[in-house]
């Protein structure tokens, strides 16, 4: 459903450029109005991001999918539990789009996107204040046959780099892909069908 879920990705931010990451389903008719020109989308290596510090500075990430490639972005207005939402890019891509609908432009218009694996807090660290008692915050990736568990976010949507430990003492865990999966980027210490099982959040 890579083809499907970008569509939908372009299509939403098509109609309403204030677009969120959150995902937005089209029908297929919808779908088939986007025209992705000579069928081609542009692989990139790095994505680099602007972001100022807590100390007023001007600061720059420079992120890809093999070494830096955790980014956090702000959590939708009606999400209450945290500010933030956490995902890994896999890959970095522009397309050169045309919505072919009555009074829309004729000129192709390029559009950056970046696909990404999901994280989401983990249990009792999604209903817990760490803040208040001193401890960091816990994610996990969502499981394969989550709808959410990929997607695509535009870059305008990314507030920087997010700095996640793994969390050694809760080793790992199998099954959440499979073994050659493309979603999932190869860290030293992995078998390659194995995600540590959780991260902390240490921004």
């Amino acid at each position: 459903n890579f083809l499907t879920k970008l569509l939908d990705h372009l299509l939403g931010r098509i109609l309403s450029p204030e677009h969120t990451e959150q995902p937005t389903e089209f029908s297929p008719v919808e779908r088939s109005k986007v025209v992705i020109r000579n069928d081609r989308i542009y692989e990139h290596k790095v994505f680099r991001v602007n972001y100022t510090t807590y100390d007023v500075r001007r600061a720059q990430d420079s992120l890809n999918s093999r070494y830096h490639s955790d980014i956090m972005t702000l959590a939708p207005e009606n999400d209450s539990s945290h500010p933030f939402l956490y995902s890994q890019i896999i890959g970095i891509y522009h397309a050169d789009i045309l919505h072919n609908v009555p009074e829309a432009s004729t000129t192709p218009q390029r559009m950056e996107f970046l696909w990404v694996r999901r994280y989401h807090l983990e249990g009792v660290w999604h209903r817990s204040d760490c803040f208040k008692k001193k401890r960091l915050y816990r994610v996990e990736f969502l499981p394969a046959d989550d709808p959410n568990a990929f997607g695509f976010i535009s870059p305008d949507e990314v507030i920087r780099a997010a700095h996640l430990i793994p969390s050694f003492a809760a080793g790992t865990v199998t099954g959440l892909l499979n073994a050659d999966s493309v979603g999932r980027l190869e860290r030293p210490g992995l078998n390659e069908d194995e995600d540590w099982r959780f991260y902390s959040v240490n921004w």
